[in-house]
């Protein structure tokens, strides 16, 4: 049960934090805890144990001792310096990786947990290039700390967000899991076959085809309006989409537009909706990762758009070459760039009557909306604990103890 509240604090407070709590003292993070260095880790590391040895990535071992014992909030030194972590259990730290010792008759090792979500770590970044924090940074950054019953109290409050958030982490990771198993048997085996027949691609049932993209529908590229000329992108309406908006997987929006203009004078096409959308360049990941369009757009040059046809299901083949995302990779080779139009239109693909396809792309469409209820859900409850974070932490919204 929480209750607002905001009664008159004195002028320091009003002048370093607003109106808080006059019950709440303004404390270092010194005054409650000390910043542990982690150390290498090659004299402790075993092949199993129950101690984790961790980096900023997470664990990248396990340790036949401990570094620390209790409750600590680990905050990066080096590398990812924004993304603090909790830990109960015993555990080792490397170098790159600070733990604290928390004063627990002072501060409530999750507050502080909570507390390091709050605190824009870059800017206490000490580094031009990696990212790096000191121990003499962090032990020297003011908070609000109210009395130990009201953070105990808080943390009940926020750690109920985080269960709820956990445990839609756990349905979605779930829904993938089935989703992955019913593309591999889906898209290779189909539904209800009985006879089957040996192929390039494997055994496949009998009424199945192997086509080639080009069989199926003409693939086209994109282009890029130049950017030196402000008259093809200013008040632009027609949407221009960019390789890394493949992510989104199904695109009902692009960020991005350009004018008439700009059309007119770029290689770029304004491709339909059901139109499937190739990476064919792309840092890391995006090579090959493919979204379906529920909207018109243009494109980049980095980009291919497979058509739709009367001769195919739309959401069939996006879930086909989503499920070849490695083969796709593959086939790029050792030292080239990435896919081609050529490359594309000569992919081969398993091809089911049309009726079967449609069915088999209802089946997965139906795992990806119930998965998307989820992660809506889940935004829900972090942005609700956002919220939360910003108003208990400061004391404009006050607990009842």
């Amino acid at each position: 049960m929480v209750e607002t509240t905001n009664p008159k604090a004195n002028s320091f407070h009003k002048k370093k934090y607003g109106d808080p709590p006059v019950e709440w003292s303004i404390k270092k993070l010194k005054d409650v805890l000390t910043v542990g260095y982690g150390k290498n880790q090659k004299e402790v590391e075993v092949e199993d144990s129950k101690i984790p040895i961790l980096g900023t990535g997470g664990i990248i071992g396990w340790a036949k001792k401990s570094l620390f014992d209790r409750p600590s909030v680990l905050i990066g030194r080096k590398g990812t310096i924004d993304k603090p972590r909790y830990i109960e259990t015993p555990f080792w730290t490397i170098d790159t990786l600070f733990y604290t010792d928390i004063k627990e008759d002072l501060a409530c090792p999750k507050y502080i947990y909570y507390l390091f979500q709050t605190i824009n770590w870059y800017r206490y970044n000490e580094a031009t290039g990696v990212p790096s924090l000191s121990a003499s940074n962090i032990s020297n950054i003011d908070f609000l700390c109210p009395p130990l019953k009201e953070q105990q109290k808080i943390v009940e409050i926020l750690s109920t967000l985080d269960e709820k958030i956990e445990n839609t982490e756990r349905i979605i990771e779930k829904m993938k899991k089935l989703k992955k198993g019913l593309m591999q048997q889906l898209l290779t085996k189909g539904i209800n076959h009985t006879k089957f027949k040996q192929t390039e691609l494997g055994e496949i049932p009998v009424e199945w085809e192997i086509k080639r993209i080009s069989d199926l529908t003409t693939v086209k590229t994109g282009g890029t309006p130049s950017k030196s000329k402000p008259e093809y992108w200013q008040n632009g309406e027609i949407r221009w989409m960019s390789s890394g908006e493949v992510k989104l997987k199904r695109v009902y929006e692009v960020k991005e537009r350009i004018s008439e203009l700009g059309y007119q004078h770029s290689n770029t096409t304004l491709l339909p909706i059901n139109t499937i959308m190739m990476a064919m360049n792309g840092q890391g990941k995006t090579r090959g990762t493919v979204a379906l369009l529920h909207v018109e757009t243009t494109c980049n040059q980095s980009l291919a758009g497979i058509l739709p046809s009367d001769l195919y299901n739309s959401e069939f083949l996006f879930y086909y070459l989503e499920s070849q995302y490695d083969e796709l990779r593959s086939i790029t080779g050792e030292g080239r760039s990435g896919l081609n139009l050529s490359l594309i239109n000569s992919f081969p693909v398993l091809f089911p009557p049309l009726k079967e396809q449609q069915k088999i792309a209802e089946i997965l469409s139906s795992i990806d909306e119930k998965t998307e209820v989820y992660e809506q859900e889940k935004e829900k409850y972090i942005e609700l604990k956002k919220g939360l974070m910003q108003q208990l932490l400061t004391g404009k919204l006050r607990v009842t103890v």
